[in-house]
């Protein structure tokens, strides 16, 4: 758990790609349901949450929805960043299409450097 939480520190090869597994296999699943099980059970019946004023709401369940889907998978990819001798501030050079395809693959199989934290 603090591997997704706490953005300092390195992580191998083996730890990311464990991580990449259990997040597109369980965590976000899991994440996707209980999102949707809000939003049915937000709609039904005459007391639910988002019967009215729906929007404010909305807003607040996706934005959430959105952290916990996105934040795990961003300390992680800093994490492997840090490990490969990357700064964190080269993770924003992700949203350039070539250049988050070019990261993405060196994080997954290029070797991390030796030594300490």
């Amino acid at each position: 758990m603090r591997f997704w939480i706490n953005p300092s520190g390195k992580l191998s090869r083996r730890h990311y790609r464990f991580f990449l597994f259990t997040y597109v296999i369980f965590m976000l699943p899991l994440f996707t349901t209980i999102f949707l099980a809000f939003l049915v059970l937000g709609y039904r019946g005459p007391e639910g949450i988002l019967q009215t004023d729906t929007m404010p709401k909305l807003f607040i369940m996706s934005f959430a929805y959105g952290l916990l889907c996105l934040w795990p998978l961003m300390v992680a990819s800093l994490k492997r960043m840090h490990d490969l001798g990357l700064r964190g501030r080269d993770y924003f050079f992700s949203l350039n299409p070539l250049r988050n395809f070019k990261l993405g693959r060196s994080l997954i199989k290029e070797k991390g450097q030796l030594g300490e934290d």
